[in-house]
């Protein structure tokens, strides 16, 4: 590339594809948040969170993480994508975001209600919807009252589950207060939380703190956020296997 020449999605796709195929995953982590960053197509995050969700070792909360940002970014494409969705929300935990998601699939005509895994899925989640929202406020009465973060970080998971955001946040905040044991997931959700709300400053804040198996998806959550707030000029990309390290594109301005 000439000096001051965009570099194109093509180089970052071919990027992506070269450290997929040579399992280099935080290398394709690195490609795949430059990808979206600056060519934050539907298509474009739908490759580069397939490639984070093949290659990274993400337990179903993290997981999970992953899929919230495939929906939100437009990127859930197949019944593959929409059951893995469910299957990693739970519907016996997360009832009230699984069924908005079997709905949302449905209606772009790749779930079939005469599927016995929908049927499945939302029998199990109707079952438990209501009482879950009802049972909200309880639990987190509870939390504040407890010792540590435990219940705080599954009262989060509720407010999470009907879209109540501030309340979500509010509650890993306090789990992170307390102590919780997995301080990295708690941070996750909170940043989630945050950038669910548009609270991009501190959702930056909260994601960058979270590190070891988590910090794939924290990534691609914090290239997301570069998408509201304006796209830092990117480090240099770094070499893949058979691709030639363009020089970093100019700033936007």
């Amino acid at each position: 590339y000439a000096e001051g020449q965009q570099v194109t999605d093509n180089w970052y796709r071919r990027g992506l594809k070269v450290t997929y195929d040579a399992k280099m995953a935080p290398q394709a982590v690195d490609t795949g948040s430059m990808l979206v960053e600056h060519y934050p197509t539907a298509g474009n995050w739908q490759d580069a969170l397939q490639v984070v969700n093949a290659l990274s070792n993400l337990d179903a909360d993290s997981r999970l993480d992953l899929f919230r940002l495939m929906r939100l970014t437009g990127a859930l494409k197949d019944k593959h994508d929409y059951l893995a969705y469910v299957d990693a929300a739970d519907p016996r935990k997360m009832s009230n975001e699984v069924l908005p998601v079997l709905a949302e699939g449905v209606q772009a005509g790749v779930l079939s209600t005469t599927d016995p895994s929908y049927q499945q899925a939302k029998s199990m989640a109707d079952s438990r919807a209501a009482a879950d929202k009802a049972a909200a406020a309880s639990v987190a009465a509870d939390a504040r009252k407890s010792a540590d973060g435990k219940i705080a970080l599954g009262a989060g998971e509720d407010y999470f589950s009907f879209g109540a955001y501030p309340q979500a946040a509010e509650m890993y905040q306090l789990a992170i207060d307390k102590g919780v044991a997995d301080r990295n997931l708690a941070y996750e959700r909170l940043g989630v939380a945050q950038a669910m709300q548009g609270q991009f400053g501190p959702a930056k804040a909260s994601l960058q703190q979270v590190s070891g198996a988590r910090a794939a998806v924290a990534k691609m959550w914090l290239a997301y956020i570069d998408t509201k707030t304006g796209v830092p000029t990117p480090p240099t990309p770094p070499a893949a296997p058979g691709v030639p390290t363009p020089p970093t594109p100019p700033a936007k301005h």
